[in-house]
């Protein structure tokens, strides 16, 4: 009866040691995979928003299929676990892929079955619960990380963003100030002062709101590509959000595709520019009566203020915003 009694407890110790081991060994495999999916998930998202090496290639997935599926192979552990596990031969169970990559069934990670992609060196790349989920992968190898690189935002968005609104207004400053500083030869030889020391000063007057007018234009133009530079970054950042809460980088791959490629339809709202010269009396040798700032006749502080470098842009959607926001994606 003492033998019996002591082989009792010490069975079920270790079946309950065993079942302790299983457990860990699958928690262990499950934080593998979620490790994976988050960085292939952070170097799609990478990509789709500043591009990958030109040399770089696309690993091909299209073997990826459950019809050529590998045959996992199994080995028979009887002390793990109460009824013992079968743990799957990661080596001969391996399907080739370019470039050094394979792929095959995952060790059991305490749910549903899972496959995954290996990089030449043996390390999981990504995981999916299905061969045909696996093959949707992008995964880029090779190429220089510090050369050229191609996709993602092109490198000349934000300046053809920019330059779009000093093309449109430019011109329009550049014609008023033609026809301000005629009016005002006109008026100076009409008052017979056009070579007098007055007329000296109220062409400086002019020349002054010229300068004035072009820094604002600048200004405004900077000002709204910073504020689609940070729409971009908000967005990246929500698709990493996106990322960590689903832990699916397809799905946060998608949301980034879709951002970007709405953020490349968006242009500025160009609103034909007003008055934005103050007329100067010939003779009196300063502004009109109340001009004291010329700035200000380009902020929207003065009568006939310009009108369409506000910082307004809008999407081909028709949606718009003012100040220094661009249109939401």
């Amino acid at each position: 009866m003492g033998g019996k009694g002591k082989s009792g407890p010490v069975s079920t110790n270790n079946q309950m040691v065993a079942m302790q081991m299983e457990q860990a060994e699958q928690a262990k495999q499950a934080n593998i995979e979620r490790d994976a999916r988050l960085q292939q998930g952070l170097s799609q998202i990478t990509d789709i928003f500043g591009g990958h090496p030109t040399d770089a290639t696309l690993l091909d997935t299209s073997s990826i299929t459950s019809h050529n599926a590998p045959q996992a192979q199994y080995t028979y552990n009887p002390f793990q676990g109460p009824f013992g596990y079968w743990n799957i031969n990661q080596s001969a169970s391996n399907a080739s892929l370019p470039g050094g990559y394979t792929w095959s069934q995952l060790p059991n990670s305490g749910g549903d079955t899972q496959w995954g992609i290996y990089d030449p060196n043996g390390h999981l790349v990504t995981s999916a619960g299905s061969p045909e989920q696996l093959a949707r992968a992008q995964i880029w190898y090779g190429g220089n990380p510090n050369g050229p690189t191609t996709g993602g935002v092109p490198s000349d968005f934000y300046d053809n963003f920019r330059n779009s609104i000093i093309d449109y207004y430019m011109p329009q400053e550049a014609e008023q100030y033609a026809n301000a500083r005629t009016s005002l030869d006109y008026n100076l030889a009409r008052a017979g002062s056009l070579n007098s020391s007055v007329a000296a000063m109220d062409v400086g007057k002019l020349a002054e709101q010229d300068t004035m007018n072009k820094a604002q234009i600048a200004s405004q133009a900077d000002t709204q590509t910073a504020g689609l530079h940070t729409q971009m970054e908000n967005a990246r950042q929500q698709a990493i959000a996106q990322l960590y809460s689903t832990e699916d980088p397809t799905v946060a791959a998608n949301t980034a595709l879709n951002t970007v490629a709405n953020a490349q339809l968006t242009v500025p709202l160009l609103n034909p520019a007003g008055a934005m010269f103050a007329p100067i009396m010939a003779g009196v040798g300063n502004a009109i009566s109340g001009f004291t700032n010329p700035y200000a006749y380009i902020t929207g502080g003065g009568t006939g203020a310009m009108t369409g470098a506000s910082g307004a842009v809008s999407t081909p959607s028709g949606s718009q915003s003012s100040g220094q926001n661009v249109a939401s994606y």
